[in-house]
């Protein structure tokens, strides 16, 4: 009877216990997924839009840190519109302020790409961990950036960013699916090591000035475009700091001279140039060229993009508009968010009631008095379009 038993009993036990086990696995499961639950592969995006201040999709599980510049892609199109410095990561949301000349370009929904970083070095070239799946092609330039503690002049605001210290440039020559290969041009006066970050050149800058004569570093996009005898643009970074105390600031780009094209190495991505008709010029780190009048296009983009920077009971003030002078009268309306459009929910307030006089015009800040006192409709971060 004993030895009839014990097998059923053995089988149960073994059953027992094969049972257990899977519960306790199917249990415990989901929590060794948990990790994953974060989906990464969600690219980031901008969802608001104030002036040149965006906040992306996201918070600090991105691995996004402060100080780091990324680009900023068109929904539609897939091309690269602007780009911008991250001055917050939290668990909840991403900040970050747009650091050139497009912020006009940038809307709600455009995708955010993180930089590409140097993964192997040598004294002649670099490789990158980008290629031609995040659009990069060979001939493109870019330069070479390491993270600094370095205070910018100018912007007291941002003095706790890391800032961005100039390794090298550096010429695209084989561009493969996820990784390029980039040779070195140019002095090399820091060598480039595993981590560095990786900025794309839109812009020509100016390298140095000897006298009368001033050095290019020309980009990619350019190069092709540049002949001996051609007269290009040199404009000026000014930042404005906004008059409510907050942490945002404007921008705006101002010509400091002409220049005439005297060589172009191609080889090198570099031109000489000299100053014309004998205007005294210094250059500066935030000095740009270009060969179309961008401050023309600048001053247009403003018509568009007239922004509020900062809002009290009787008085606004304005990012500068082309027609702004002292005592212009003027009717001021609240935009649609990414359209030229009014917006309708204002249209229930009176128009008339958004009458105002420039009262004075400091750097590229307006300010301006309402004429009747019924109420200011307006808050900061508000785009307007302004009649007269």
């Amino acid at each position: 009877m004993k030895f009839l038993i014990w097998p059923p009993i053995k089988e149960t036990l073994v059953s027992i216990t094969i049972t257990f086990l899977f519960w306790t696995l199917s249990f415990t499961q989901p929590h060794s997924q948990e990790p994953e639950e974060i989906n990464l592969s969600e690219p980031l995006y901008i969802k608001e839009v104030a002036a040149n201040n965006i906040t992306l999709s996201g918070g600090i599980e991105h691995g996004v840190t402060v100080g780091i510049y990324v680009e900023i892609v068109d929904q539609e199109t897939g091309q690269r519109v602007a780009q911008a410095q991250v001055t917050q990561v939290n668990p909840e949301k991403i900040t970050a302020i747009i650091s050139d000349l497009s912020f006009s370009g940038v809307d709600t929904g455009d995708l955010i790409r993180l930089p590409a970083k140097v993964t192997k070095t040598n004294p002649n070239w670099v490789e990158i961990d980008h290629g031609t799946h995040q659009g990069l092609t060979e001939g493109t330039t870019f330069k070479v950036f390491r993270l600094g503690t370095t205070v910018e002049i100018g912007l007291e605001e941002k003095g706790d960013l890391p800032q961005k210290i100039a390794i090298s440039r550096a010429v695209l020559i084989d561009v493969r699916q996820e990784d390029a290969t980039a040779r070195i041009i140019g002095k090399l006066t820091i060598q480039p090591i595993e981590g560095d970050f990786v900025q794309i050149e839109d812009y020509t800058t100016i390298n140095q000035k000897s006298g009368n004569t001033i050095y290019l570093d020309v980009a990619s996009d350019l190069m092709n475009r540049l002949s001996e005898g051609m007269m290009v643009y040199g404009f000026r970074k000014n930042v404005v700091l906004r008059p409510d105390g907050s942490q945002h600031h404007i921008e705006w780009y101002e010509t400091v001279c002409n220049l005439t094209i005297q060589h172009v190495a191609k080889g090198s991505h570099t031109a000489r140039c000299t100053i014309n008709d004998g205007m005294e010029y210094e250059p500066s780190s935030n000095d740009l060229v270009s060969i179309e009048d961008m401050h023309a296009r600048q001053r247009v983009a403003a018509v568009r993009n007239v922004y509020v920077l900062k809002s009290d009971i009787n008085k606004i003030y304005l990012s500068r508009f082309p027609e702004a002078e002292r005592n212009l009268v003027f009717i001021a309306a609240r935009k649609k968010i990414g359209t030229n459009q009014i917006d309708p929910n204002f249209l229930n307030f009176n128009l008339q009631n958004c009458s105002l006089q420039i009262e004075s015009i400091q750097d590229q800040v307006v300010a301006a008095t309402f004429l009747t006192q019924s109420g200011n409709p307006f808050q900061v971060g508000d785009c307007v379009r302004i009649f007269h």
